[in-house]
């Protein structure tokens, strides 16, 4: 007994999608503001090649908006410039630094009130590792 073999074609027919939903039941009001879906990647313009996530211990930058317990979205491919906050290594941690330009010169800004001024050196021992682009704060 011979099998006998049945080939189907298959078709490449392409039905439109309505940009609208049908109610199968009662509309929710809420439905008319459901037009998009938000990705949080895009809402934060996160490059995941470049993008870390870090969490933050202490309340040190808490006139900055960044406190204790949040986390704060960090960007390598961002250029260090004035007034960005930076995470940085030294010795082997991680800290934060405000960035500053004073002439042609980037510096890391001291957080006392001396106004003190390190120059951020291509060899020194403190390191720009990221910028710091967001900040997300649980309430």
């Amino acid at each position: 007994m011979s099998q006998a073999q049945i080939y189907i074609e298959k078709s490449t027919v392409k039905i439109p999608l309505l940009n609208f939903t049908l109610a199968a039941g009662f509309p929710r009001p809420s439905d008319d503001y459901l037009r998009k879906r938000l990705d949080p990647k895009d809402l934060l313009e996160i490059n995941p090649s470049t993008t870390f996530y870090m969490r933050i211990s202490g309340n040190g930058w808490s006139e900055y908006g960044i406190h204790d317990g949040d986390h704060v979205v960090i960007d390598r491919s961002i250029p260090p410039s004035h007034g960005r906050i930076a995470v940085v290594t030294y010795a082997g941690n991680f800290t934060i630094r405000q960035i500053g330009k004073v002439g042609d010169r980037l510096f890391f800004l001291e957080r006392d009130n001396n106004l003190n001024l390190v120059p951020i050196e291509p060899e020194g021992d403190v390191e720009i590792w990221g910028i710091i682009s967001f900040g997300i704060h649980r309430f």
